[in-house]
């Protein structure tokens, strides 16, 4: 009874618009004071001890990394770079789109960034070439799904803190289904390029020479998701050092090789990376107590009696929990999603065999596609008010995308391989 009263009172907080790390905080101390004859240190001590864990400190380092790769002209090296290799594909632009958008996954690692970085670009680029302004927007936020997948990833950091599991086999485990995700969207970019030139735009024909002058521009710009994903699986760096060294590297371009970043964009990265990280060290700190509480009150026995009543199998118990993952991505946030899932599911699936890196990047992928889903996908919200197009306009252009990320979804819920063979082969320890 104690555990549907304190869940109650925090979906009405979350329901009535209170932020999610104050519904959780707030929660937890009503939890404390009327259903419990604990102290109140007790739910401090709870969310220090969540805080206190050296993972976390990447969380800043990546943070400010993703500002300044926005704020220092190098995603246009990026762009660059993807229409020297595919600006010749059928499909153009909405090609350059996916492939810059799987770059800049491999460098600051949130969904919404990169639509913001890639959308202000190549959206309107994307219009004056001929390009359906709906099907320009879709392609933009759904080619962002790819963000929190391929490492690094700000959300992996944040399940892999939370769920005790190494963030250098998350970060791993998240390449092979990002690549697929890319690729199979541009496939289908270039079938439906042969529909008209609403979704094909001008082809130019492929220049070893433009390759050339954008790669001699832009290759620095590939070193960052190499010292990060190279740095982790050889074992020289920890997330937390690859995301140190990546900042690093990141400011040494913009500042002294390229001369992009000034001082009031450096000033303007911090204040805005702060008031992230304050937003989300409020969040793991709730979820830290939330956990505690949950632990407390046995809610993983009770919800794992409730699944074996539906089914005993492991891959029906998967099933149904993504697609309660798809339902609670149209109206929650990614980042709560894993606070609130993580700590009740992850003993359930493990208890059921399942690897805890295949859960996490699974967990990742189904409630990325959240981002872009109505009603309240922020990927798609920034697409549309960039495109300027309607929701509903964008939803039936966004629609086979969204499918095609369904079945890679299912496809790595069915070949756990896909996301557990390069973790264990690159960290065996």
């Amino acid at each position: 009874m104690e555990l549907a009263w304190y869940c109650f009172i925090m979906l009405i907080l979350m329901f009535v618009g209170v932020p999610i790390a104050f519904s959780l905080l707030i929660s937890a101390m009503i939890y404390i004071t009327f259903f419990s004859n604990l102290p109140m240190l007790v739910a401090c001590k709870q969310i220090l001890i969540g805080l206190d864990s050296f993972s976390i400190l990447a969380l800043p380092f990546f943070l400010i990394l993703g500002e300044m790769l926005s704020r220092s002209g190098l995603t246009q090296r990026l762009i660059n770079i993807s229409n020297g290799c595919v600006g010749h594909m059928k499909g153009s632009l909405a090609q350059v789109n996916i492939v810059t958008s799987m770059l800049m996954a491999g460098i600051q690692g949130a969904a919404t960034t990169d639509t913001a970085a890639v959308g202000g670009i190549l959206i309107p680029a994307m219009i004056n070439d001929g390009y359906n302004p709906e099907y320009s927007a879709a392609v933009t936020a759904c080619s962002s799904a790819v963000g929190p997948i391929i490492p690094p990833s700000l959300t992996m950091v944040i399940l892999g803190s939370i769920g005790g599991i190494s963030i250098g086999r998350l970060f791993l485990g998240g390449i092979i289904p990002g690549l697929l995700m890319g690729f199979s969207m541009m496939i289908y970019v270039a079938i439906k390029a042969r529909k008209g030139p609403q979704y094909d735009g001008s082809n130019q024909p492929f220049s070893i020479q433009r390759l050339k002058k954008a790669v001699k521009e832009g290759w620095l710009v590939i070193f960052i998701p190499i010292i990060i994903v190279g740095g982790i699986s050889s074992g020289f760096f920890t997330p937390t050092e690859s995301g140190t060294f990546a900042l690093l590297f990141t400011m040494f371009l913009g500042i002294v090789v390229y001369r992009t970043i000034k001082t009031k964009e450096i000033i303007h990265s911090l204040k805005e990376s702060i008031y992230l990280l304050s937003s989300i060290t409020l969040i793991v700190g709730g979820a830290a107590a939330f956990g505690w509480i949950l632990s407390r009150e046995g809610a993983v026995v009770i919800l794992q009696n409730f699944l074996f009543r539906i089914s005993d199998s492991p891959i029906v118990i998967m099933l149904i929990i993504n697609v309660i993952y798809l339902i609670a991505g149209c109206f929650v946030e990614t980042i709560a999603l894993v606070i609130l899932f993580v700590p009740i599911l992850l003993p359930i699936m493990t208890s059921l065999g399942y690897d805890p890196v295949h859960f996490g990047v699974i967990t990742v992928l189904n409630l990325t596609i959240g981002t872009i889903t109505p009603p309240l996908g922020m990927c798609m919200f920034l697409a549309c008010e960039m495109a300027k197009v309607k929701m509903e306009d964008f939803i039936k252009e966004a629609l086979p995308f969204i499918i095609l990320l369904i079945f890679v979804l299912l496809l790595i819920i069915f070949i756990p391989q896909m996301t557990t063979w390069l973790p264990y082969l690159l960290m065996p320890q």
